[in-house]
């Protein structure tokens, strides 16, 4: 009998386990997809011994490929990930919106790198979701359309949300960002210790 890994590794479009010598790599249309995959690759693992891959991909090998737990896995990825989403989303819009409230008209100095990077967070996301990401991102932080298009312009000048990429079509943060944002929230944390 062929064993498999428990736990999956997990990409955006792609999952891969180990089935005896065997990587099998699962590949989704597109993140929001709720069934099964598209397409299935086997192929041989880099540390497997030629002894176990003499025989080739048997019938034993494929019924031991565990569709179901990745597929149910991939959900509930899928679920905390949407939660995730949630939080950032909200907590970026909130901040977008204390910035803008405290400092409506920054001028030439222009806002602070963390402003754009909660700009990239929340544009993002709501490229994954909206059809309109400008619009959406504009009425979630209570600014005008354009404006929103100079704060996501910007956002990608100043390095934190990446261009347009096939099957990312408003891009994704960078991890600029991520790192600026982990400094943000350790320091938050810092801050409310020492009160």
């Amino acid at each position: 009998m062929t064993e498999h890994t428990d736990a999956p590794e997990t990409g955006d479009h792609q999952v891969t386990t180990q089935v005896g010598p065997w990587l099998v790599t699962y590949v989704w249309a597109d993140d929001a997809a709720q069934g099964g995959p598209i397409e299935l690759s086997i192929k041989p693992a880099p540390d497997a011994d030629p002894a176990a891959l003499a025989r080739g991909i048997t019938t034993s090998t494929l019924r031991a490929i565990p569709l179901a737990n990745v597929i149910e896995a991939r959900k509930k990825a899928q679920a905390t990930n949407q939660q995730r989403h949630n939080f950032v989303l909200h907590a970026a819009t909130q901040e977008i919106r204390r910035m803008v409230k405290e400092d409506p008209r920054p001028g030439s100095r222009g806002r602070p790198d963390l402003f754009y990077v909660m700009v990239a967070f929340a544009y993002a996301i709501q490229a994954l979701r909206s059809k309109s990401p400008v619009n959406a991102l504009a009425q979630a932080t209570e600014a005008d359309r354009r404006t929103a298009e100079n704060w996501i312009r910007l956002a990608r000048e100043r390095g934190t949300l990446s261009s347009p990429t096939p099957g990312m079509p408003g891009g994704k943060w960078t991890p600029k960002a991520e790192q600026a944002l982990a400094e943000y929230m350790a320091q938050s944390k810092e801050d409310e210790g020492t009160n």
